[in-house]
């Protein structure tokens, strides 16, 4: 052993069985306390981001169904325009009755 060597490892040697064993067994285990508390709060974030992705889905479903609606009824009122039918304005009617329940499920 070197002499730098000896003098940083002859103090740990010097101490007593009662300080040494604490040591060893409190460095591991206060490492493992700080391991499980990092995975725990990286399962929480991972919990909320998951929710948060469900929540835009969700959203951007209601968006899609909207837009479908929307162009429906657009279509069917271009239709009603062009032929005077009223069977052309069911998609109209359909999205009159369909669009306030989702715009509040939005909400």
């Amino acid at each position: 052993m070197t002499t730098g060597a000896r003098h940083r490892f002859g103090r740990f040697a010097d101490w007593p069985l009662k300080t040494k064993a604490v040591i060893v067994v409190a460095v591991p285990l206060a490492l493992l306390l700080g391991a499980l508390v990092f995975a725990f709060l990286a399962e929480q974030r991972s919990t909320i981001a998951e929710d948060q992705i469900r929540l835009t889905l969700a959203i951007q479903s209601d968006i899609q169904e909207i837009h479908a609606q929307i162009a429906e009824a657009a279509t069917g009122v271009r239709g009603y325009l062009l032929t005077g039918q009223d069977a052309f304005l069911a998609p109209y009617d359909r999205a009159e009755a369909g669009l306030p329940a989702v715009i509040e499920r939005m909400r």
